[in-house]
């Protein structure tokens, strides 16, 4: 796996997903990589002693997966994998970059399928020396087959400088009906209403050869029905629009079509792609892809698959119960039940935002069927150092709020800004430009609401600024080893999401009853529009 010492132990193996397999530091550690530079990391990471497992020059064909990578951080260059089969050609897990990769899912020396081999398992009639036929004798010549799985939680992938060749299934004789519906580009994992997905992935400069209809085959997801968070949720960034075939678009977002309402839809050059119009693609236009969690009530919590019950499970069987609790739309929407997407009781969010370069402005509006949260924790939080996101929420009337950003409990005061309190600004418009503190807005227009309008922006979890002062400036990037920035412009980085902390909490001082709701039931629907930048 890496250096131990010159003198001892010069390789390790690393058995795959546990956790001393995943760690990939610069020097051992027992849990986690070391942390600071005056821990004797000195390369390319000091500040967090990364290390990455190189790879380059690689080939691999008649196999069915490409390249599988279980640790935490990887690099592939100049990789190549042809006469594949089911796939993928690439699956990597923890954080990782392809830069250089050459896939043919089938060339011209692909194997021919074996005689005598159907769907029999006996002898062929008439030749009763030929062997015993098997499931897996064929099983190359009408299996589904995909190039890129993209996972469903905690993994962060940019391919750059791809050839995708002789992909599309039409193409490849023996392929069956099951075999033509299930083979694509990309993969989504899908199925899960547990392992949520953020913003994960990104790609440049893709190019698709020998595939007429593969506009078809871009995308599909390992399990469709039933509608699960992960599939609603399901996005990346496409760089310089090549995978949506625009590249005059230049940078765009894909995004779910799939009970997802109009959640992706960001743009009126829009289109759909892959079979059933299952995914958006858009110019992005200066916008972004950002994502956070939500708690607000401990009972929706404990019933949650993995906190001591049941629901929201990552059941490929479609057993599982998921509460639908409200619903989430962009500024400027008009019918939350059609354009929106779910908010479930496992609420994490991701979706496009709009940033400091884009000629709009829109943020994330969240009703609950309850009514208002009266704590309401943002974690999680990822959102690039060039997007603007701002979450609203309906509260009762003359509403009161006290909105604390707090980073993790080892946070040093006397060296960081470890919690800050946010003041109120004058208006929505400040929130899209630089104002220090003055982070959230109330509009009080209304004589039987308030709507509350927060600035959520990503911080380091242990700390929310390199000295002991707020920084609020969209110019100054995130940490070091913050972005997987794969890509030879920095700005194009994936912001890597930080531990569960930094929080946010927002805190509303309305009348409550049960101390999770305000009282009055469900706020009004008032969804603020967007507006000029």
């Amino acid at each position: 796996e890496h250096l131990e010492s010159e003198t001892r132990s010069p390789m390790r193996y690393n058995p795959g997903r546990t956790i001393n397999g995943l760690r990939s530091c610069q020097k051992d550690a027992t849990t986690w990589c070391a942390r600071w530079a005056q821990e004797g990391c000195d390369g390319e990471y000091p500040d967090a002693c990364f290390a990455y497992l190189e790879v380059s020059n690689f080939k691999a064909s008649l196999t069915t997966i490409g390249a599988m990578h279980w640790g935490m951080r990887g690099r592939f260059r100049k990789i190549e994998v042809h006469d594949f089969y089911e796939g993928p050609a690439a699956e990597l897990f923890g954080d990782n970059s392809v830069d250089g990769w050459l896939v043919t899912c089938r060339t011209a020396n692909f194997p021919s399928e074996p005689q005598h081999c159907g769907d029999s398992m006996a002898p062929h009639e008439g030749d009763q020396t030929a062997r015993t036929c098997h499931w897996f004798d064929n099983r190359a010549w009408n299996i589904a087959t995909k190039v890129v799985t993209w996972y469903d939680t905690n993994m962060n992938t940019v391919i750059t400088d791809a050839t995708v060749r002789s992909c599309d299934p039409n193409s490849w004789p023996g392929c069956t009906e099951l075999c033509l519906e299930r083979s694509n580009v990309f993969q989504f994992t899908a199925h899960s209403d547990k392992f949520l997905p953020e913003f994960m992935s990104m790609t440049a400069n893709f190019r698709f050869e020998d595939d007429p209809t593969i506009s078809n085959h871009i995308m599909e997801f390992n399990m469709r029905d039933p509608a699960s968070i992960a599939g609603r949720f399901g996005g990346w960034m496409d760089v310089d629009g090549s995978v949506c075939l625009h590249p005059e678009w230049g940078a765009s977002i894909i995004g779910s079509n799939y009970d997802a309402g109009e959640w992706w839809y960001i743009d009126d050059e829009c289109e759909t792609i892959s079979r059933d119009d299952l995914m958006w693609c858009c110019p992005a236009r200066g916008k972004w892809i950002a994502s956070f969690t939500m708690v607000w009530d401990s009972q929706l919590e404990a019933d949650l698959d993995g906190n001591g019950g049941d629901y929201c499970d990552n059941s490929f069987s479609g057993a599982s119960n998921c509460p639908h609790v409200g619903y989430l739309s962009k500024f400027g929407d008009t019918d939350l039940a059609v354009q929106s997407v779910k908010v479930m009781s496992r609420a994490e969010v991701v979706g496009p935002i709009p940033g400091v370069t884009s000629s709009e402005f829109f943020g994330w509006y969240m009703w609950l069927f309850q009514g208002a949260p009266v704590s309401l924790v943002l974690n999680w939080i990822q959102v690039h150092h060039e997007g603007l996101l701002v979450l609203a929420l309906t509260y009762p009337a003359n509403t009161n709020f006290q909105i604390t950003f707090e980073a993790k409990s080892s946070c040093t005061p006397s060296n960081f800004l470890c919690t800050q309190v946010y003041e109120e600004a004058t208006s929505l418009s400040e929130l899209t430009t630089p104002t220090g503190s003055k982070q959230f807005y109330v509009d009080r227009s209304s004589p039987d609401s308030a709507t509350l309008f927060v600035r959520i922006v990503q911080r380091h979890d242990r700390r929310l600024s390199e000295t002991t002062s707020w920084v609020d400036d969209f110019d100054v990037p995130l940490f070091s080893n913050d972005y997987l920035d794969a890509l030879s412009d920095r700005d194009w980085g994936i912001p890597l999401r930080p531990f569960s902390e930094p929080t946010l909490t927002i805190q509303a001082d309305c009348q409550t009853t049960d101390g999770i709701y305000c009282d009055g039931g469900a706020q009004p629907q008032i969804i603020p529009e967007k507006f000029a930048l």
